[in-house]
């Protein structure tokens, strides 16, 4: 399984839109995350756009060995690397709670 590392990001050379020749290091957090097939996803949309922008991007979206879309705990897609955990471990509840005493 593939571990995202902090530091600084690669140099970007050839990446019009980046400015400074650095580029970003983007984690996107999702419940279905950047799959194959949904290629509408607003996870994927997003994650696609920056890295053609030049962007590492790193998706993390949840695990369901049942749904196809879903079944790898790990790959990736087109330039996105993406890792699967399972459900239990997103804390989503927590998350919204909280969310809703904002």
């Amino acid at each position: 399984m593939a571990c995202w590392q902090p530091g600084p990001a690669p140099l970007v050379r050839n990446a019009s839109t980046v400015q400074h020749g650095r580029a970003l290091r983007v984690l996107i957090v999702g419940l279905g995350g950047v799959t194959q097939t949904f290629r509408h996803w607003p996870e994927r949309v997003l994650a696609l756009a920056l890295v053609r922008r030049g962007h590492h991007v790193f998706a993390i979206g949840t695990h369901d060995p049942q749904r196809p879309a879903l079944a790898q705990t790990s790959e990736t897609i087109d330039g996105v690397e993406v890792v699967r955990v399972p459900r239990a471990t997103v804390p989503i509840v927590r998350w919204h709670r909280r969310l809703m005493r904002c």
